[in-house]
């Protein structure tokens, strides 16, 4: 088999520079008996995003311990979700095909309870999630196959006590509700994908079952 790809690119203006970005990707390949394939991908209104992060550092060895420091040693830190819990959330941030794109935060709320082994609530319902969505990608309608969109989405946050805890899920089953079918990773356990079978993606809520994952704690985090 023969491959040729080409990549176009342009600049695009972020913060106050001029960044080099791929515009349009192009492959074609020829097989041994001649039948030519060809995909292109094109890529538009990227966004820039822009993370936060804090660093903090213990008092030194030996030192006196200020009133704020002793204070904040008697507050509890947040607990952590154990992996493999069943619950039903709601993602609450409306997802539609003219606006949304891959990075767009979102908001989801428990619609069950999250409970340990022994039935104890770790999260009642309401609580919020935060996440994000990882992908959004329109498949356009081809012979034999309709238009459709694959949505990627990651749970990364639970809201605690007050405080904005590291919480990673994944589908808990694959399943078809109207349009929409539930893909579930096979090479990881820290998102979904949503599949939807429309031509043009006006959610408004989305529902669906997850279980909890073992957090993977980035650098920032630890």
């Amino acid at each position: 088999m023969q491959v040729t790809s080409d990549v176009e690119y342009s600049r695009l203006r972020v913060s106050t520079a001029a960044t080099l970005i791929p515009r349009r990707a192009t492959s074609w390949a020829i097989d041994r008996t001649g039948i030519a394939f060809a995909s292109a991908a094109e890529y538009s209104n990227c966004r820039e995003y822009v993370g936060e992060s804090l660093i903090s550092f213990d008092d030194p060895a030996g030192s006196e311990p200020s009133a704020s420091t002793a204070n904040s040693k008697t507050i509890s830190p947040p607990i952590t979700i154990p992996a493999g819990l069943p619950f039903s959330c709601t993602i609450i941030t409306p997802i539609n095909s003219d606006t949304s794109a891959a990075g767009d935060p979102l908001d989801a709320l428990l619609r069950s309870p999250i409970t340990d082994a022994s039935g104890k609530v770790l999260a009642p319902v309401g609580t919020r999630i935060n996440g994000r969505l990882t992908a959004f990608i329109e498949y356009p309608a081809s012979p034999g196959r309709r238009q459709f969109y694959e949505i990627g989405v990651q749970l990364r946050y639970i809201q605690l006590g007050g405080k904005r805890v590291p919480f990673q899920a994944t589908l808990g089953s694959e399943s078809r509700k109207d349009s929409i079918w539930i893909r579930i990773p096979r090479h990881s356990t820290q998102y979904g994908t949503f599949v939807l079978n429309q031509k043009n993606v006006r959610l408004t809520s989305l529902d669906s079952k997850w279980v909890t994952a073992p957090v993977a704690m980035t650098t920032a985090e630890r």
